[in-house]
């Protein structure tokens, strides 16, 4: 990672057929399967991590959503969080809730996403949660020991924010800030250096003016959505794109040789990006203005 941000910084060629792997949430199997196949095959890989979970040992907040919507003993659920009521009487329906519950989390600030979590966590007994929880152990997250250790196998760790907090418009900006400084800050002091971040979930529409204004003042050197497109000399540094890992072989190689489309795409996500960004920040300045003007 640190010679494609010493590439893009200093103007140096860009070969198409390299490669940087990322892998996001930083899950326990990325030590235990991702880091000795890589670290066999002599091939560096970055993992974005959000501290919190690394901290605590909690799952990401989808993880308790889908795993109580679908086994929880209910037929209905009323969340009060969200005011959403769901009828739970087949699977398609405990799927199609959850679904809608992980919908409405994406677009909420993070504190109705932690109340959400605990009236999830609510409809599954402590001896149900243990049980499941080794029924899908491939959810659980990394400890700093874990962490340590991938690093010594060749990984660079970064930030994935401390909450795995989507950083959309809905999010106070100070809060929005403190997930990208103290997240920076516990990587910093509990493994190494932390250059650079993916934002979760990292869509356009999960990436506000102040997520990306803070990634550059907290000091990241390239900051990472999930807008598709290949590393060019062209690209945002604190917009960057990437191409999703898919799971079947074919469609992954199809992805990696349609980039000249997806790049297309992606300039253009980046220019409405930035136009937004562009307008909220005259809108806000205009808006100090009137206010210094006001006796």
């Amino acid at each position: 990672m640190d010679d494609l941000s010493d590439c893009i910084e200093h103007g140096w060629r860009l070969d198409s057929r390299h490669v940087a792997l990322t892998f996001d949430d930083g899950y326990k199997n990325n030590l235990q399967v991702v880091a000795p196949l890589l670290n066999a095959w002599k091939l560096a890989f970055t993992v974005f991590v959000s501290t919190r979970h690394i901290s605590e040992g909690h799952r990401m907040p989808n993880y308790y959503v889908r795993t109580a919507m679908l086994y929880t003993q209910h037929k209905s659920v009323c969340l009060l969080s969200t005011g959403q009521a769901f009828d739970l009487t087949t699977r398609a329906k405990r799927t199609t809730a959850a679904a809608m519950v992980i919908a409405a989390m994406k677009k909420a600030p993070q504190c109705l996403v932690q109340q959400v979590v605990s009236e999830c966590q609510e409809l599954l007994s402590q001896s149900t949660w243990v049980e499941l929880n080794a029924v899908f152990s491939s959810e659980q997250p990394m400890n700093w020991l874990d962490l340590n250790r991938i690093k010594d196998m060749g990984a660079t760790i970064g930030s994935h924010c401390h909450d795995h907090c989507i950083l959309n418009p809905g999010q106070n900006e100070e809060h929005t800030l403190r997930q990208l400084q103290q997240s920076k800050s516990i990587i910093e002091k509990s493994v190494g250096p932390c250059r650079y971040l993916a934002y979760p979930n990292g869509k356009a529409e999960d990436v506000s003016r102040a997520a990306y204004v803070y990634a550059k003042s907290a000091g990241f050197r390239l900051a990472f959505t999930t807008v598709p497109g290949e590393i060019t000399p062209k690209i945002d540094c604190f917009f960057a794109p990437r191409i999703f890992g898919a799971f079947d072989f074919e469609e992954f190689c199809y992805l990696l040789n349609r980039t000249a489309r997806q790049n297309e795409v992606y300039r253009s996500i980046l220019g409405r990006v930035k136009d937004t960004f562009s307008a909220k920040t005259e809108a806000a300045s205009q808006e100090a203005t009137v206010k210094g003007q006001n006796p």
